[in-house]
């Protein structure tokens, strides 16, 4: 390809992005086609970098509409072409993205998810072994990385749950690098501060970190924990919906096993207002415990 058409390329892959970006799925599939196009009216040997790129943002977008099994599909022959190239971060990338996807569709578990993402760890480029255009996207994958092992080691009870969320925390700086407001750093921050609370039965506390981050007020709770900054993490989380019914989740599930007056009917409230979120962007394993929750503790009080 010629410096035009690179600069075509260009021109298309941040306005897909961000139609993906914002569900805005009539725009985005369109976009996903006209590259495919593009990429077919110059098929030569140097075009094939960016059928990694191509086949990835079709599995973001398939991941967005809820398409989980397309999705996983899509990453996978990303990172096949990645191979072949001998990228090998994008295939480290194209690999956490398949397995991620095909957790959130339910078809692995979270010790099975975690044990993958482990074996990336060790696999994972660092930025010297990168060019100077992919150290932010190294750096970025690399820490979403991070963030998910602690998430699935509390998701599988992994002893090791402590040190993962040590290994977060101690990226916390890079948060502000990557995030793409302050919003998104408390709230990733707290989320974590959540996750640990629970781990450790400290039920109210847990209780107090959602009510903020969900817009909640339980009576004879303090439902202002000691964040940095309470208003931008409540802000941030009105205006956001990806893979929020896991707080829902938590919080209900945080309720019920506290020593909170008439806890079984607050679990029963949050939980039946996390079902009303969408069922993509990462929602719909969340929304099916959340529905056998209800279940549980609808039986219970027959």
């Amino acid at each position: 390809m010629n410096d035009d058409d690179v600069a075509k390329l260009g021109s298309l892959w941040p306005t897909q992005k961000k139609a993906r970006f914002d569900a805005n799925l009539k725009k985005a599939y369109p976009l996903l086609w006209e590259i495919d196009d593009f990429l077919r009216e110059h098929e030569t040997s140097s075009v094939t970098k960016y059928r990694t790129q191509y086949f990835y943002e079709y599995g973001m977008t398939q991941s967005v509409a809820g398409r989980p099994d397309e999705a996983a599909e899509k990453f996978s022959i990303s990172k096949e072409i990645a191979k072949q190239l001998g990228d090998r971060l994008r295939w480290c990338v194209g690999q956490f993205r398949e397995s991620l996807t095909l957790y959130f569709g339910q078809r692995r578990n979270a010790m099975e998810t975690y044990l993958v993402f482990s074996g990336l760890e060790g696999l994972w480029p660092s930025q010297d072994e990168v060019g100077d255009e992919d150290k932010g996207f190294c750096k970025g994958s690399e820490y979403n990385l991070i963030k998910r092992l602690m998430e699935l080691s509390f998701e599988a009870e992994a002893p090791d749950f402590k040190t993962r969320l040590e290994a977060l925390l101690e990226r916390e700086r890079m948060i502000s690098g990557l995030a793409s407001s302050v919003q998104a750093e408390v709230h990733l921050y707290a989320q974590a501060q959540a996750l640990d609370a629970m781990f450790d039965g400290r039920y109210a506390d847990a209780i107090g970190i959602y009510s903020v981050l969900l817009g909640y007020k339980i009576p004879g709770l303090n439902t202002i924990p000691k964040l940095k900054n309470p208003d931008l993490v409540r802000d941030f989380g009105d205006n956001q919906s990806e893979e929020l019914a896991r707080d829902y989740l938590l919080m209900g599930r945080a309720l019920a096993r506290s020593d909170t007056p008439d806890k079984a009917q607050l679990a029963l409230t949050i939980w039946r207002d996390g079902t009303k979120l969408p069922a993509n962007r990462g929602n719909w394993r969340y929304l099916t415990d959340i529905d056998s929750e209800i279940r549980n503790i609808t039986q219970q009080a027959d």
